[in-house]
């Protein structure tokens, strides 16, 4: 059959062509004559489905949906069973058809519950009733908790984290206080009374040994923010009892990273950084991930714990055709 002359811009081709082209599939051409690239023919797969479709999306890779889909579901449900299976748990679902969709999960101790795949995968999620077991407290906990302030828990037994226990510090006094106080940072509320009357001498003291000052002339209570200045002049405010657990100039820390600094964060993630030089937190430096996208962030950004943002939507695309574009890198210049 002799070739039809496309329109501009447009390759000549036969039915013959497209039967070949069919052939690639497994499939066949049903349609008996062809006009150009753009005029729709019938196709039909080795499933027996058939549809419409242009030659030039059939030579661009596009084939028969719902064999596509049925792939998808079944590559999709795969990974979620790999996953399950990392976490020495299951995947009872034998389908799954779309991100948002529950599906039903098994852990290693035979808990059943139902998430979306988003919530196990890319939240880190997994059984509700194994962690909450996990976070269920007890009197040894509490006794833990309270030689961390060098003292004694009395109580005999622990209720929940809202019935008062007894307790004793070092130096032996003694008083009623809810667990969750005390997890929370709270001790001793005479000691706290004796040390707020030499705080501004104590706090002043803890400046001076880092090379800075407490600005603040009045101190109220130990949550009570005061205002502070280090050795380079950078002031900020903070409470003293964060100043007493360490916590210092958060511009000199973010000014104290190196290069060297950004490159071992961007292996962490199996990426790089592409820049050779950090100037501060918030310079954009070049990075690329491990899929080879490549874009510009302030290193603050990636030491909070963000990366690639394609990366981030390929995880969450159902659609090939999106996920094909996430995942194709242009060549290097």
């Amino acid at each position: 059959m002799a070739a039809v002359k496309g329109q501009q811009g447009q390759a000549p081709g036969t039915i013959e062509d497209m039967q070949t082209l069919a052939r690639r599939h497994n499939g066949r051409c049903l349609s008996s004559t062809y006009r150009d690239t753009n005029t729709k023919l019938l196709w039909q797969c080795d499933q027996g489905h058939t549809w419409e479709s242009t030659p030039s999306n059939v030579k661009a890779g596009s084939w028969c949906q719902v064999c596509g889909k049925a792939r998808r579901e079944a590559q999709w449900l795969a990974e979620m069973q790999a996953l399950a299976q990392a976490r020495g748990g299951k995947c009872l679902s034998i389908r799954y058809t779309r991100f948002q969709e529950k599906l039903r999960w098994e852990c290693d101790q035979g808990h059943q519950w139902d998430a979306t795949p988003g919530g196990i995968k890319t939240s880190g999620s997994w059984c509700p009733v194994c962690s909450v077991e996990k976070q269920r407290l007890t009197i040894a906990d509490m006794h833990v908790a309270a030689r961390e302030h060098g003292g004694e828990c009395l109580s005999a037994s622990y209720f929940d984290n809202l019935t008062r226990l007894r307790w004793r510090c070092a130096q032996g006094h003694e008083w009623d206080a809810k667990p969750m106080h005390i997890r929370l940072g709270q001790w001793c509320p005479r000691c706290g009374r004796q040390w707020r009357l030499l705080t501004m001498a104590q706090l002043q003291a803890v400046a001076q040994a880092r090379g800075g000052m407490c600005l603040s002339v009045h101190y109220g209570n130990d949550g009570q923010k005061l205002r502070w200045r280090c050795a380079h002049g950078h002031e900020w405010m903070q409470t003293p009892s964060k100043i007493k657990g360490g916590s210092w100039c958060a511009r000199c820390v973010r000014n104290s990273y190196t290069i060297a600094d950004m490159q071992a964060l961007a292996r962490l993630r199996g990426g790089e950084c592409l820049s050779d030089e950090y100037v501060n937190s918030q310079t954009k430096l070049r990075w690329r991930c491990d899929r080879g996208h490549e874009w510009s962030t302030r290193p603050g950004v990636i030491i909070k714990g963000h990366w690639c943002r394609e990366c981030v939507w390929l995880d969450l695309s159902t659609k090939d055709r999106k996920r094909r574009r996430y995942l194709a890198v242009p060549d290097a210049a």
